[in-house]
């Protein structure tokens, strides 16, 4: 009886050995992966539209962290160190990649032989600059058979796991991660680009992050980085050229929330994880696509803009007044007891506006978000209107401003500012 309990607690053991190695990953790298490049004639288009793909592959790799070129891209410019932004050879892009803890570096090419199509991987160990594994892959058929030779080429590349040399941290340095996260950035503002494989890696690698010391300042990264993108889109939100702008626009918008709230389930993951003395996971995660914005009916919208365009009306002239520094025409667009305030108002606004380049300008119907839209619904069941305002600083947008209007026999009165 003893001896078989002991056998039992021993296999019990050996059975969680066994699987804590099988899940253990093959090798544990940074990586900085270049853009796709064409070689012979091969299109460049073409090479460029399959950078994605590579990524997202090689993203599936376990203990792998990939920092895309269009990433590095985004940090570059953003640091502003703009000359960086020439650099094309591979060793110019190893010291690059060097300085974002980066162990590896990856090229990739495309290529043509006869009717094979031949993608080519060169792993470069970002230390010495020198390429340390090549592989290759290829398949035969139309254009749309590519994308298999770059998953085949990528499975050739850690068919044999990773040097021991080469080994590091199965997370991104905080540098790469200010990458990934700008990168990020660039990708929800383009329209033919997917988010979800680049939110993906950003939250896996905020899962994967062995210690919480490490992991506290990509927290902090992602929560600053959000919140001044988000403000940001808000911003140009205000000046869309049309509603399919505006949507993009909103969409965009609404993928930053979305990674924000992926970022309070990690921390839960992580949390849990502790208590329990386990390894931190993401399968509790789905990745949802966020959801579209919800608009009030187009009829309302209607009658709204239809009933907005008197008050409309009325700004758009004490503007006129206003950039000409009338007073005494300003302040008769305002209720009368409150004309006095308008005098003040304008002359503490205009100097203002000298001092910081500000200018103004009504946002047009086509530019107010459900949340603007919902505000005017309300202020018009309570009797009033309310018209908003693009401030600009120095040609760009910078806020929006609120003008309350109110009826004061039977014309439209600005109530405030």
């Amino acid at each position: 009886m003893t001896y078989s309990r002991s056998m039992n607690a021993y296999l019990t053991r050996l059975l969680a050995l066994v699987v804590l190695i099988a899940t253990l990953p093959a090798g544990a790298a940074q990586m900085v992966a270049l853009d796709m490049k064409a070689t012979g004639s091969v299109k460049p288009a073409l090479a460029e539209s399959l950078t994605p793909v590579l990524i997202a592959e090689l993203s599936r790799r376990q203990g792998i962290s990939v920092v895309s070129q269009a990433d590095v891209r985004a940090l570059l410019e953003h640091e502003a160190r703009r000359q960086s932004l020439g650099c094309d050879d591979e060793k110019c892009m190893a010291e690059i990649a060097g300085s974002l803890g980066a162990e590896l570096l990856l090229s990739s090419f495309l290529g043509q032989v006869g009717k094979k199509w031949v993608v080519t991987l060169n792993l470069i160990r970002v230390d010495q600059a020198k390429v340390i594994r090549r592989v290759q892959a290829d398949v035969l058929g139309g254009e749309e058979t590519i994308a298999e030779a770059v998953q085949n080429a990528v499975h050739n590349l850690f068919r044999d796991g990773l040097p021991d040399e080469v080994m590091g941290p199965a997370s991104l340095s905080r540098l790469g991660f200010k990458a990934a996260l700008l990168g990020f950035g660039r990708v929800v503002l383009d329209p033919a680009q997917k988010a979800k494989n680049h939110r993906r890696r950003i939250v896996l690698d905020l899962i994967h992050t062995e210690l919480d010391y490490d992991v506290a300042p990509k927290f902090d990264a992602l929560d600053i980085t959000s919140r001044r993108a988000m403000a940001s889109i808000n911003k140009v939100a205000m000046v869309s050229t049309d509603l399919n702008d505006l949507n993009h626009f909103l969409i965009a918008r609404a993928q930053w929330v979305a990674l924000r709230q992926d970022m309070e389930r990690v921390k839960e993951i992580r949390q849990r994880a502790r208590e329990r003395g386990v390894t931190p996971s993401g399968r509790p995660l789905r990745y949802e696509d966020p959801e579209p914005p919800e608009w009030p009916a187009t009829e309302e919208i209607e009658a709204l803009f239809k009933d907005l365009a008197p008050a409309q009306a009325v700004v758009r002239k004490a503007l006129a007044a206003y950039k000409k520094r009338d007073q005494k025409k300003f302040a008769s667009f305002w209720i009368k007891d409150k004309q006095q305030k308008a005098g003040r108002f304008m002359a503490d606004q205009t100097d203002r506006d000298r001092r910081y380049h500000f200018t103004h300008d009504l946002i047009a119907n086509h530019a107010l978000t459900p949340e603007m839209l919902k505000r005017c619904f309300t202020q018009q069941k309570e009797g009033d209107l309310v018209v908003y305002l693009v401030q600009f600083r120095d040609g760009e947008p910078y806020s929006s401003k609120r003008v309350f209007l109110t009826q004061q026999a039977k014309q439209w009165k600005i109530r405030s500012w």
